[in-house]
């Protein structure tokens, strides 16, 4: 079974309805665009906004110090790729895409195991003003300033 059929399943099992094309596709593309061995990984999702994106690599360094084991990875727009070119703290840019909101489809549910162990979504809260702290109970709190 391929992981769409999985997520399909879990989905139908849950709700009663089937994933749309638009899933199947971003589903694909992820799977692509991940590296099949690359250890645990962090999702930093920032789909918009220069000043935000630019903002964000300020957090990559502590990021890293406080999730040593982890590969982060960090989605934005195509357009704002290039403001994380040769940052040493990220793993891989991908491309933005709208089913990386989906707690569901990036953690896992069930007997679907995700794409990401850890995701951060800052968007939502500095985009859309809703409060999150979704970290599949796996987060540290780096309250020491240093950088």
């Amino acid at each position: 079974m391929n992981t769409f059929e999985i997520m399909q399943q879990q989905v139908m099992a849950i709700h009663g309805e089937t994933l749309d094309e638009t899933f199947k596709e971003a589903v694909e593309y992820i799977e692509k665009e991940l590296e099949p061995d690359s250890g645990k990984k962090i999702l930093f999702a920032m789909p918009q906004s220069a000043g935000d994106v630019f903002l964000s690599t300020s957090l990559f360094r502590s990021m890293r110090d406080t999730y040593p084991e982890y590969n982060i990875y960090v989605a934005t727009a195509a357009q704002y790729k290039s403001l994380l070119d040769d940052n040493p703290y990220v793993y891989k840019v991908l491309s933005w895409h709208d089913c990386m909101v989906a707690q569901a489809i990036m953690l896992g549910s069930g007997i679907w195991k995700g794409f990401f162990d850890i995701f951060f979504t800052p968007f939502i809260t500095t985009q859309t003003k809703f409060m999150n702290y979704v970290r599949n109970g796996q987060d540290r709190i780096a309250l020491d300033l240093r950088y």
